[in-house]
């Protein structure tokens, strides 16, 4: 009797959880994580948003300068859900 697609993916599955091999090369989650100082919220770096509008002040804007007046019109649409 031929084993079936499904079987053979849960035998498959079920294998490599056993081994451990699907996540032998995930971090923990948690090991991930920075504590942030009251300091680091008062003065973030310029690429990290660390709360709602970027700032205690919600002043929402970047000010990171890779994007500027002068190559602005190369911007190009990298991904949508639509």
């Amino acid at each position: 009797m031929p084993v079936s697609a499904f079987r053979l993916s849960i035998l498959a599955l079920s294998a490599a959880v056993l081994s451990g091999a699907a996540w032998a090369e995930e971090p923990a989650p948690m090991q991930s994580f920075r504590n942030v100082s009251n300091e680091v919220l008062l003065d973030p770096s310029p690429a990290d948003w660390l709360m709602w509008r970027r700032t205690y002040n919600s002043w929402g804007h970047s000010p990171l300068d890779q994007i500027n007046t002068d190559n602005v019109n190369k911007l190009q649409l990298a991904c949508s859900n639509s």
